[in-house]
């Protein structure tokens, strides 16, 4: 009996920390599905000519979210120390393709360290801190509608090979970054796959990137600020030499008020690409007088290289299970294009509202509309940021509606 009560103790006293240990670690698996029927007028490239391309059409659209699915994980490792993982794919429910590039885990994929005093810090795919300073600012995220329609790395949000910190300071939360290969993805003309994530010895700044987060937060009112740096690299989308530069300066604010949220933000983006203002494709307008200036890098090929986004949000609760939201935006060329093709100073202006009904904690159904108006010859911004952007014609409007479903788990 002595023996058997001393196995029985001996063997309590080596499971307990292992179980000890297992209560400690956290995994979970989570995801949403999107998907929405969306109508999109004007929808041919060559809009007005004598193209036949359908201009009016029905098609089915990511919708207002991205669908993801993903596993997270915490460890306490003792003290309010934890070791953290995410790993976070995005897919096409509409045919079952890997977005972000065709990766697996395009939308995140890190590991880190993290502190309720001494801050979160993280490797790998993540997002960038330009990510956190325009968030509070923009309900839509980097859905099909909303800021992203006007300013691509809004919808992408991401960057590869990126060293993180970020950290709060009572009110205060600072962040700081830096990638030494920006984006890997090869096979697509956007920034999702942009073709520069060569992490080259000794080099300073090809495909290399960084940025800083500053933001100040209240119950009922905060200020976020940031500042974000691309380099380019041979083989790069839009930024094809290594030391053409993008950057973007981001400020804004926002107010709390019975739930919801009202944001004015404004974006300074110097963009030395070979596309510095084209929307989604080329206008018909200017293939029409004889093709592009063939210019290359350094912003001229069509606009001045500076240009400013600035925009009013408001997202705002107005029953137990409905909620409405919009963003008021234009985006504007601080110069003006006089050549080949005659003067023109080029914007778009966008209106995107939407209203979301939810059935349960998880389910929700919306509509949501945007039109965008292209202002100037040649710019043609579209009103969609699906994968696939219908442009509208240079200087022309358009308009998307959607109306979907999403579920999370």
């Amino acid at each position: 009996m002595k023996l058997k009560t001393v196995a029985v103790c001996v063997g309590a006293a080596l499971t307990t920390p292992v179980l000890a240990q297992q209560s400690t670690t956290n995994v979970t698996i989570y995801g949403q599905l999107d998907q929405a029927i969306e109508y999109i007028n004007k929808a041919g490239a060559k809009y007005g000519t004598t193209d036949t391309t359908i201009k009016d059409r029905f098609r089915l659209s990511p919708g207002m979210v991205t669908s993801m699915w993903g596993i997270r994980g915490t460890e306490n490792l003792g003290g309010g120390l934890k070791a953290i993982f995410n790993l976070e794919g995005g897919f096409s429910p509409e045919d079952g393709t890997q977005s972000q590039g065709g990766r697996l885990f395009g939308r995140q994929a890190y590991v880190g360290l993290d502190d309720p005093k001494w801050g979160r810090f993280t490797l790998g795919r993540q997002y960038s801190m330009r990510y956190y300073a325009v968030a509070a600012l923009n309900p839509f995220g980097t859905g099909t509608h909303g800021l992203a329609t006007l300013d691509d790395r809004t919808g992408d949000a991401r960057t590869d090979n990126l060293i993180a910190y970020r950290n709060r300071f009572g009110n205060f939360e600072l962040g700081v970054d830096y990638s030494a290969g920006r984006s890997g993805a090869t096979g697509g003309t956007s920034s999702v796959a942009a073709n520069c994530g060569n992490e080259v010895a000794h080099a300073t700044t090809n495909c290399r990137a960084w940025g800083v987060l500053v933001k100040y937060d209240t119950e009922n009112w905060g200020i976020s600020s940031g500042y974000e740096r691309n380099y380019g690299g041979a083989n790069a989308y839009n930024l094809t030499e290594t030391d053409m530069r993008e950057s973007r300066a981001i400020l804004g604010g926002y107010l709390k008020y019975k739930g919801g949220t009202f944001g004015l933000g404004w974006l300074r983006r110097h963009n030395e690409g070979v596309f510095s203002g084209l929307g989604s494709a080329t206008s018909s307008k200017a293939v029409a007088n004889g093709g592009l200036p063939a210019t290359a890098g350094r912003g001229n090929l069509m606009f001045d290289p500076e240009s400013d986004l600035v925009w009013l949000s408001w997202s705002m609760p107005v029953a137990d299970k409905l909620s409405f939201d919009g963003v008021l935006g234009q985006l504007k060329y601080r110069g003006s294009y006089e050549g080949t093709f005659g003067s023109s100073t080029e914007k778009a202006q966008m209106i995107v509202l939407r209203g979301v009904y939810s059935l349960s904690r998880r389910t929700a159904l919306y509509v949501s509309a945007e039109h965008m108006d292209n202002k100037g010859k040649y710019g043609n911004y579209s009103a969609s940021n699906a994968v696939t952007k219908p442009a509208t014609d240079g200087g022309g409007a358009q308009l998307s509606v959607l109306t979907g479903i999403r579920h999370r788990f």
